[in-house]
């Protein structure tokens, strides 16, 4: 770790100056902020593109599009400041970066521009057209496979949303102060910064921007994109009346790669905006303006795949840690939502608790018994337990393991006095395995069949939709916590001692 810790503080890779790098100060509110941006200029041309890049990608990916672009008009590609000239972190908001977007655009010498956005930066392209007094000099709006509409987005809630990318955040430290990556930190996509980016979508408000989107819109979406829902750019396309829709069988990486696709529908759209023949949204047909004003069909939504559907994987099996049936229960919520397939559900809570249980195995065979007097165990575990669970190790063996999967509240302090016992691993893995096997589909399943009809409250609460969801979660647990055990002797045995305690306590 102090090896790690030394290689990032003394020898932090510097930021290169790409050929094509600018800085310019702007005043906005109270701060000074430096924007950030790469110019390639064509002299000869008096129309520009302000080219806004996704959060994840980042400009690298666009820099072989642009430069095919130079040869036609001035191009620019926007960074998202984090911080202002003073140290201020500023808002990572899409309306704050709007206004920094609005801000560089007035103070470029053309008065003809067109704004090209890449997934994240749609947001921000929308909502600093849909502000009133900002369109002057923007000719058209094109999005290439374009962020959208909330519901497209991880688990279809704002707040939700908001919820699991704050809960990355521990996670997010822990890997860069505890985990010794000697910087490779800073080159993967779920850095701080990006995580409170995401959590600052405002997505919940896409509708309420796009009516006021006057400007041709042009959509380009690969087929074959596997990081943004296809979908979003239909739901798009039918929420923008006078916008046009492409799509072809390519893959997203070409943008980088190949980028003629791209730069062919891009000269195409701006070639029909400088003839006069693009819509506006007074132009679009009626049977298009009565079509985006009806509510969304939740039909559209299809399961996620690429890097949304990677990160809920993630996501499942980091919480398994805290508490693996309640995980379970909301993986199967999840596929009840119709936000993640069951395969995938079952995957994620199958590898969290494995790793989960097989290091309270390692724990109890590295530490030993001593590991019952630290916290948090001996918060958790009581040491009569431990006693009980050790005579039935000795008595019944490796076939205990397989048992205590199905009874809750057994499982930790079975596993770690198997690992104190020194049990056979190659058995042990055996049951364990075979015993997941059989609980994680079991229980994913299960709430994903009682959860269906549940969710259909929040369709009436959305406002409490979290509330509704922790409800839903702590009913289903409940069932499976006090009811499962009553399927054998054993557990009907320790209910109706439960059950006498409690009388004693309350007669006495």
């Amino acid at each position: 770790m102090i090896l790690s810790a030394v290689v990032q503080i003394f020898f932090q890779e510097e930021d290169e100056k790409h050929i094509y790098h600018q800085t310019e100060i702007t005043q906005i509110a109270d701060d000074e902020i430096e924007i950030t941006f790469y110019r390639l200029k064509n002299s000869e041309s008096s129309d520009a593109v302000v080219i806004l890049p996704d959060l994840l990608m980042g400009t690298s990916i666009l820099l072989p599009l642009a430069e095919e672009l130079q040869n036609f008009r001035n191009v620019y590609i926007l960074n998202y400041p984090t911080h202002s000239v003073q140290g201020n972190r500023i808002a990572h908001s899409v309306s704050q970066r709007a206004r920094i977007l609005s801000e560089f655009i007035s103070t470029l010498p053309y008065q003809n521009v067109d704004i090209a956005a890449h997934g994240y930066g749609s947001l921000i392209a929308i909502k600093k057209l849909s502000d009133n007094g900002s369109n002057e000099s923007v000719n058209s709006l094109s999005l290439v496979s374009p962020y959208g509409p909330v519901e497209f987005h991880l688990l279809g809630s704002q707040t939700v949303n908001r919820y699991m990318y704050n809960a990355l955040f521990p996670f997010s430290y822990l890997f860069r102060y505890t985990v010794p990556h000697f910087g490779w930190y800073h080159n993967q996509i779920l850095i701080n910064e990006n995580i409170r980016a995401f959590a600052e979508m405002e997505q919940a408000s896409f509708r309420e921007w796009v009516e006021n989107v006057d400007l041709p819109v042009h959509i380009i979406h690969p087929m074959n994109d596997h990081y943004i829902n296809y979908q979003t750019s239909v739901e798009i396309h039918r929420l923008i009346p006078q916008s046009t829709f492409a799509a072809a069988e390519v893959n997203q990486e070409k943008i980088q790669k190949n980028p003629a696709f791209w730069v062919e529908q891009l000269l195409w759209f701006w070639e029909v905006v400088e003839n006069g023949a693009a819509e506006s949204r007074a132009d679009a047909s009626k049977e298009r303006i009565e079509n985006s004003k009806k509510p969304f069909d939740p039909d559209s939504v299809e399961s996620h795949t690429g890097w949304p559907l990677v990160i809920m994987m993630v996501f499942i099996v980091l919480l398994t840690i805290i508490n693996e049936d309640l995980t379970c229960i909301s993986a199967g919520l999840l596929v009840a939502a119709g936000i993640i397939d069951l395969p995938f559900a079952i995957t994620a809570c199958f590898i969290g608790i494995f790793i989960t249980d097989a290091l309270a195995y390692f724990l109890g065979s590295r530490v030993g018994r001593p590991i019952f007097q630290k916290v948090p165990f001996k918060w958790v575990i009581d040491e009569g337990d431990v006693d009980r669970v050790e005579n039935l190790l000795k008595m019944h063996g490796i076939k205990v393991i397989f048992a205590t999967r199905f009874l809750p509240g057994t499982r930790l302090p079975t596993y770690i006095t198997a690992g104190i016992l020194k049990t056979d691993f190659k058995l042990f893995l055996l049951y364990f395995v075979l015993a997941i096997m059989v609980w994680a589909p079991l229980l994913v399943t299960l709430a994903a069949f009682l959860g269906r009809p549940m969710l259909g409250f929040i369709e009436s609460y959305q406002d409490y939709a979290l509330l509704v969801v922790a409800i839903i979660v702590l009913v289903i647990y409940s069932l499976l916590k006090f009811m499962l055990p009553l399927a054998t002797v054993t557990g009907r045995r320790r209910f109706v001692v439960k059950l006498l305690r409690l009388k004693e306590r309350v007669i006495g």
